[in-house]
């Protein structure tokens, strides 16, 4: 990652200057393609296969309660793994996708 900021030599106030901050400038365009690496570093991570109740919930936008319903009532597959429940990425995604109700 190339570094995009540039220290300002001179505090813009007494109080930055006596504490020993630093002053960075950054352009928008500096930033902009700070952001788009930091960006492609985070979906380049991988991402756990199974999931929490709460990872699950979240990956789906809904509550943990409305998770464990919906594994009652509609069958969300799942995996038990002694006193735990786990549920594999991929097949969540594709349970979620066979939902999806096109207008």
């Amino acid at each position: 990652m190339s570094t995009v900021a540039r220290p300002k030599t001179q505090a813009p106030n007494p109080a930055a200057a006596i504490s020993g901050a630093t002053l960075l400038v950054v352009s928008r365009d500096d930033l902009r393609v700070l952001l788009e690496e930091l960006r492609a570093e985070y979906e380049a991570e991988p991402q756990p296969s199974l999931l929490t109740d709460e990872s699950c919930a979240q990956l789906l936008g809904v509550s943990t309660a409305t998770l464990r319903r919906r594994l009652i009532d509609e069958g969300i597959p799942v995996l038990h793994i002694g006193d735990c429940r786990r549920y594999e990425r991929e097949a969540v995604l594709a349970w979620a996708r066979s939902r999806t109700v096109t207008p």
